[in-house]
């Protein structure tokens, strides 16, 4: 019995160590909130008549807390249906000039999609892949139209799709 008491003691000794150097509340950051370098540059994009901006939603709340430039448009819904982003179809939709304002999950989607090679830092949950999420969630990323450089070839498109059990698709 004394020997189970001398361990749970040290075990406590510990625990209270690592909370004293860390702060009472503070946690682990794995996943962080920050915005990123591009921020600045971010906020005094506008668009113009012939090249739009078209930012996704992370970046109309955290860069411009909701309140996005006049003429900005919706880049999650960017391109004519049943596509969704840009570039997702076909390369015409990616006018040379125009700019992508996005966070980094949908980097990722672009970079699924279309041709773009821009990686997002990712956190992986107790090492297991089927619990990834984005690192950098806030990240701000201005990417040129033509970085996209058109559909990836056997990509995942983004086209609306219902399951067959809905009785939509039948």
């Amino acid at each position: 019995m004394l020997a189970r008491d001398n361990l749970y003691a040290a075990h406590k000794t510990r625990a209270v160590a690592k909370t004293a150097t860390r702060g009472a509340h503070e946690a682990p950051r794995n996943i962080s909130t920050e915005l990123g370098e591009q921020r600045e540059s971010a906020l005094a994009l506008r668009p113009t008549p012939e090249h739009p901006l078209l930012l996704d939603g992370a970046m109309a709340r955290y860069v411009f807390d909701y309140r996005i430039p006049e003429g900005a448009l919706d880049l999650e819904f960017g391109t004519k249906f049943p596509g969704t982003f840009p570039g997702d179809l076909d390369s015409a939709e990616l006018r040379k000039g125009d700019i992508f304002l996005a966070g980094a999950e949908t980097v990722s989607l672009l970079a699924n999609i279309t041709c773009l090679e821009q990686a997002t830092p990712k956190w992986s949950a107790f090492g297991l892949g089927a619990l990834t999420f984005e690192k950098y969630p806030r990240r701000v990323y201005i990417i040129p139209a033509e970085s996209c450089k058109g559909p990836r070839p056997n990509g995942n498109k983004t086209k609306i799709w219902m399951p067959k059990s809905s009785g939509v698709n039948q």
